[in-house]
């Protein structure tokens, strides 16, 4: 209103419909932008500290059982140094090579993390499907992020195991979470060993080839189940050495 109690005319050339059309589009586009940021926030990261727990309500992909064992002893072969346990994994159940291990370190609350990076070659086994899809190369670059925390008295240990792969396709967009628990099993007398893997998607894949994903978490499952003893075998192996 003018000082006169007249109504205030818009300036001339200005359209007010159009003024208002425009201020309309500016606040659509920062809230599609702020969206778009809290998506980019919220995508988790291999980086991210994960939570140290097995998964409730799920049940494990595999259970392993080592006799003769104690938890603090499987505590020593996971961080030896060199490599421990997981390094000696990788080259049996995986013919990796080309180690860069990086040392166990410990927080004040109690949590380890450690990690390392290798080589690791194209499994043989790559479906013809997927081979006409992407170009698999020969080997890659494999960066392995581990968490592990144990029980003040030593009855339970569990490790969150982070692996993911640079030069092959879409390989920035995901990372492979694998969760172990070792514990006393009551019924036998023995720790038993259980795993959880799962494939973590950090970005969708393409639209026409999102089919690749089912593939990579299927043969993910299988692996993992199948090559669990192999590890069981090693840990065992640390204790007679």
């Amino acid at each position: 209103l003018t000082e006169g109690g007249a109504p205030c005319e818009e300036p001339a050339g200005r359209d007010p419909s159009a003024m208002r059309r425009a201020s309309s589009a500016i606040l659509g586009a920062m809230r599609r932008a702020s969206t778009r940021l809290s998506m980019f926030r919220a995508r988790p990261s291999m980086a991210d500290a994960p939570d140290l727990a097995a998964p409730s309500g799920v049940s494990a992909l595999a259970v392993q059982r080592l006799r003769g064992m104690s938890v603090a002893e499987v505590h020593a072969a996971i961080v030896t140094p060199g490599g421990g346990c997981f390094r000696q994994f990788s080259e049996r159940a995986y013919k990796c090579h080309g180690f860069n291990v990086m040392s166990w370190s410990v927080t004040e609350a109690g949590v380890h993390s450690g990690g390392m990076t290798c080589i690791t070659p194209a499994p043989q086994d790559i479906p013809q499907a997927v081979r006409r899809a992407i170009a698999v190369p020969d080997s890659a670059l494999c960066t392995m992020r581990c968490w592990l925390v144990s029980s003040e008295a030593a009855s339970e240990l569990v490790l969150v195991q982070r692996v993911c792969f640079a030069g092959v396709p879409y390989g920035d967009r995901m990372y492979f979470e694998n969760v172990y628990e070792v514990k006393p099993d009551g019924q036998h007398g023995d720790l038993a060993v259980s795993l959880w893997s799962k494939v973590v998607w950090t970005r969708p894949l393409p639209w026409v080839q999102r089919w690749l994903a089912r593939v990579v978490e299927l043969k993910l499952s299988r692996e993992s189940a199948a090559k669990a003893a192999v590890l069981a075998e090693i840990i065992q192996e640390h204790t007679k050495a």
